[in-house]
C-alpha cells in the first residue's frame, strides 16, 4: 500500500506541477471569466448606445418611426434633425447614421448617411419599416383611417394561450431547454478535450517506460499491476482537480459576477430539470474518463515501438470524434434512430447520453442502462488495463493483437 501511494503522489504531483497542466488551466479559468462577463465586454467594445436622427417633413412620419424604433430597441435614442444637422452628426460620429426621408407625390424616397457600413439585420429592418410606411401612405390616399393601420402594421398583438401537457416532465418552458442544451454542450466540450488530453498523457508515459526498459527497474521494487493501477488513478486525479477548478471557476463566476442577470439577457433560466442534467452529464463523463484512460494505457502497453503510440491511439480519437460529431450534430433533433442505438454503446455512451437526458421521451430505465453499460466497461477496461501491462510491460515482440490484450504469452 505505501508503494501505491508513493507512486500515486509522485506521478500526481509531477503532473500537476507541469507547465502544460498550469498553462491550460490558466486558459480555461481565464476563458470561464471572460465568457461571465461576455455582456459586460460587449458593451465596453461595443457601446451599445445607439444614436440615429430622421429628417423628415412628415411628423406623422416622424413619429411612427420614432415608436418602431423605440418599441423594437433598435436604437436607445430617436431624434428629429435638419439634413445638415444630421449630416454633420454623422461625421463628428455623434450619431450611427442619417435616415432622410422624402415623400413624392405619395411614394416614399429613403436615404442613409453614415460613416460606417450597416449591418444586414439593421438594413432589412429599415427596409421593413420603408414598406410599411409606404402601406400607410397608400392607405390614406384610400381614405383609411392611419391609427388603425399603425396599430394593426406596427403594434399588433396575437392571442396565444399555452395549455399545460399532462405530463408533468414535458412542463419545461423554452428558456429552461436552452439552458440544459447548454450546458449539456459545455460537458461534452470539456469530456472530448479531457479524454483526448489525459489518454494521450498516460498512453505516452506507459509507452515511454516501455520501449526505454525503466519498466525493467521499476517491476523490481513494485509489483507491475499496482504500479500501472497508481498510474491510472492518478492521471484520472489529476483530469478530475482540473475538472474542480473549472467547476470552482464557474460557481465563484456566477456570485462574483452576478451571472443570473447575464442568463436573463439570453432568455436562459435555471431549473429543476438542470440539476438533474447536471448531475447525470458528470456521471457519464467520469465514467467516459475512466474507460477512455484505461484504454489507453492499454494501448500504450502492448505498443512496441514509441514513434507508433499516434498510431495505437487512432481508436480513441476516431471514437471521441464519432461520438462528438453525433451528438453536435443531433442537438436539434435528439430523437432520431442514431442517437438511440449510439447511446448504448459504451464507448460512445459518455458523450451521447447525455444529449437524450435533454429529452422527455427519454425514459429514466434506458439513462440507468448507460450508466450501468459504462460503468461495467469501465471497471472491465481497468481490469484489463492492468492484466495487459503486467504481461505486456517487458515485451517488445510483435504478437497477435487479441493475445497481447488478454495478456496470453
Amino acid at each position: 500500500m505505501n508503494k501505491f501511494i508513493t507512486i500515486f503522489k509522485h506521478t500526481y504531483s509531477n503532473k500537476i506541477r507541469s507547465k502544460s497542466f498550469i498553462i491550460i488551466t490558466i486558459l480555461l479559468v481565464i476563458s470561464i471569466i471572460l465568457l461571465s462577463n461576455f455582456d459586460k465586454l460587449q458593451n465596453y467594445f461595443d457601446s451599445n448606445d445607439k444614436d440615429i436622427a430622421i429628417t423628415t417633413d412628415n411628423n406623422e412620419i416622424y413619429k411612427i418611426l420614432k415608436k418602431s424604433y423605440v418599441n423594437q430597441e433598435m436604437a436607445d435614442k430617436v431624434t428629429r434633425v435638419s439634413l445638415e444637422k444630421g449630416k454633420n452628426d454623422v461625421k463628428n460620429e455623434n450619431i450611427n447614421y442619417l435616415l432622410e426621408i422624402n415623400l413624392n407625390q405619395g411614394e416614399i424616397n429613403s436615404k442613409i448617411y453614415a460613416t460606417k457600413n450597416i449591418d444586414s439585420k439593421e438594413k432589412n429592418y429599415i427596409k421593413s419599416n420603408i414598406s410599411q410606411l409606404q402601406f400607410i401612405m397608400i392607405a390614406q390616399k384610400s381614405n383609411m383611417n392611419l391609427e388603425h393601420i399603425n396599430k394593426k402594421t406596427i403594434d399588433e398583438n396575437f392571442n396565444f394561450q399555452k395549455l399545460k401537457s399532462e405530463n408533468n416532465i414535458a412542463n419545461i418552458s423554452e428558456s429552461t431547454q436552452n439552458l440544459n442544451k447548454l450546458i449539456v454542450l459545455i460537458i461534452i466540450s470539456i469530456s472530448f478535450y479531457i479524454i483526448l488530453n489525459y489518454s494521450n498523457q498516460i498512453a505516452f508515459d506507459v509507452a515511454t517506460e516501455k520501449t526505454s526498459r525503466i519498466s525493467e527497474l521499476l517491476i523490481t521494487s513494485v509489483k507491475p499491476s499496482i504500479h500501472i493501477a497508481s498510474k491510472i488513478l492518478a492521471i484520472l486525479s489529476v483530469a478530475f482537480t482540473q475538472i474542480l477548478i473549472m467547476g470552482l471557476t464557474i460557481i465563484l463566476c456566477y456570485f462574483i459576477f452576478d451571472l443570473s442577470s447575464l442568463l436573463n439577457n439570453f432568455d436562459l433560466q435555471y431549473g429543476n430539470s438542470s440539476t438533474k442534467i447536471i448531475i447525470y452529464s458528470i456521471i457519464f463523463m467520469v465514467l467516459g474518463l475512466i474507460s477512455y484512460i484505461s484504454l489507453a494505457s492499454l494501448l500504450g502497453s502492448i505498443t512496441t515501438r514509441m514513434e507508433n503510440i499516434g498510431q495505437s491511439l487512432m481508436p480513441i480519437t476516431t471514437l471521441n470524434m464519432i461520438a462528438f460529431y453525433i451528438a453536435m450534430f443531433s442537438m436539434s433533433n435528439i430523437d432520431t434512430l442514431l442517437v438511440k442505438i449510439t447511446s448504448f454503446i459504451p464507448l460512445l455512451t459518455p458523450i451521447i447520453m447525455p444529449i437524450r437526458i435533454l429529452s422527455t421521451n427519454t425514459p429514466e430505465y434506458q439513462i440507468i442502462i448507460g450508466l450501468t453499460l459504462s460503468l461495467i466497461l469501465s471497471l472491465y477496461l481497468f481490469r484489463i488495463a492492468i492484466i495487459s501491462y503486467k504481461k505486456n510491460i517487458l515485451s517488445n515482440k510483435k504478437k497477435n493483437l487479441i493475445k497481447k490484450i488478454g495478456g496470453k504469452k
